[in-house]
């Protein structure tokens, strides 16, 4: 393959075997002759759960843009899901999603999902991945720092040490950066006596507890989720369908709301939602899980397109990049949205610059929709006329979606990333904002 402006095309390393490490290295296996996938944990084929992703054992949600971009990189593999599964249905006539105002109304949307856990996509991403001729997979490979070039400062590679702790150099030419809420970039780069980024941060003390249980829900949904909300709303839950028949409770609220520490109060939790369903299901179902609990510390955006001095071939993605208060369930197709933005970069001969800045850009809007609200979370700052308008526009749309199934219908569009926030400031639905609240098609629950 023919080197590019940025950098030469042999070899590429993606440190980190996570979802964003997966879909990067797919798109690197395009451009490069060989891609050498590093993982710290010790992986083979039937690895679902795992020390590295402790996330992994709490709802994730593959929005549609998402499962579009999985569907381009690896044909077929949701189709195959589905035949595991996680069969396709409707957003709209399958999840009703709790919000102050009331219930989302049924309807149909026409944007098809799948319920399954995280680590049951990763897997079977990751087996699709390592059919690949020119991908491998070291795994029990700790990465120390990554090397750099003493003339140039471009990334040569990474030393670290195997699963016998014996140091080793991988050299390449390019290293995608993939390490998830645990990387240690800034200790990286402070080792090397490189610039850190600035960080954009909002203080949003999120926990939660699930547990997954032995038969999907009975109550004729997919998904029933009570959603946070702020300033005021501090406890949500539900319970989500997942992969062959399973469900996954979850527990979920600012600061330690949602972290009950044992079965009687994760029971007590659940009888203390605005609605019977998940206290209902916890109650007549088996557990196949014990309780696991997370906490999260909101959103997270390491500024890297703004530096004038950055190693070439060093690129960031998924959650190392940018990350998000879980309750929105972006995390997963922005990582995805990283993945094509590195697709689109190497199909023009970029470099890590250009990369950069196409990932800032499909990050900023699903920033935008969780900072507006964020912001009203964290104590600590005070929000600006911007966020303040975009809260009080999202708190109208928020209000009148029980009572619009085309205003829902829109909502999830813009959700799912399939359409951009204007869909949401039409004249027509301006006009519906600012008239008064119409009666809630879903009432009974």
């Amino acid at each position: 393959m023919a080197p590019d402006k940025g950098f030469a095309r042999d070899h590429a390393i993606v440190v980190g075997s996570g979802h964003a490490g997966l879909l990067a290295a797919r798109v690197l296996s395009e451009h490069f002759n060989t891609v050498t996938v590093v993982e710290r944990d010790r992986v083979d084929p039937d690895t679902t759960f795992r020390a590295g992703v402790p996330q992994g054992y709490h709802p994730h949600f593959l929005l549609a843009k998402g499962a579009q971009i999985i569907g381009e990189l690896f044909p077929g593999l949701l189709e195959e899901i589905a035949d595991a599964g996680s069969p396709f249905y409707d957003y709209g006539e399958n999840i009703r999603l709790k919000f102050p105002a009331g219930w989302t109304p049924k309807t149909t949307t026409g944007i098809q999902i799948q319920g399954f856990s995280r680590p049951f996509l990763e897997q079977r991403i990751r087996r699709r991945l390592l059919e690949l001729p020119n991908v491998t997979l070291a795994d029990g490979f700790t990465v120390d720092r990554p090397l750099f070039d003493g003339s140039s400062g471009a990334v040569t590679g990474v030393i670290g040490r195997d699963a016998d702790g014996e140091e080793e150099c991988l050299y390449a030419d390019a290293v995608v950066v993939a390490t998830g809420r645990g990387s240690r970039l800034d200790h990286w780069l402070r080792g090397a006596d490189l610039p850190m980024p600035t960080v954009k941060s909002i203080d949003v003390k999120v926990s939660y507890t699930s547990r997954i249980y032995q038969a999907p829900p009975d109550d004729g949904w997919k998904v029933t989720f009570a959603y946070v909300y702020a300033p005021d709303v501090r406890r949500g839950g539900g319970v989500l369908e997942l992969e062959s028949g399973t469900a996954m409770a979850l527990a979920m609220g600012i600061g330690e709301e949602g972290c009950p520490p044992d079965e009687a109060e994760f029971a007590r939790f659940a009888k203390s939602l605005p609605f019977s369903g998940m206290a209902n299901y916890i109650d007549g179902h088996e557990p196949l899980s014990e309780l696991h609990r997370f906490v999260d510390h909101g959103d997270w955006w390491l500024q890297v397109h703004r530096m004038r001095r950055w190693p070439e071939g060093l690129l960031v993605a998924g959650d190392a990049l940018c990350r998000f208060n879980p309750i929105y369930a972006q995390g997963l197709t922005v990582a995805a949205l990283h993945a094509k933005a590195l697709a689109a970069t190497l199909d023009n001969g970029g470099d890590a610059r250009e990369y950069h800045r196409r990932a800032a850009k499909v990050t900023l809007t699903p920033w935008l929709m969780a900072s507006s609200s964020d912001l009203l979370w964290d104590s600590g700052r005070s929000p600006g006329i911007l966020a303040r308008l975009s809260h009080w526009h999202l708190d109208r749309v928020i209000t009148r979606i029980p009572g619009d199934p085309d205003l829902f219908n829109r909502f999830a569009h813009v959700q799912h990333m399939l359409s951009g926030a204007g869909t949401l400031a039409t004249p027509g639905v301006l006009w519906r904002l600012a008239a008064r609240p119409r009666p809630a098609v879903q009432l009974r629950v």
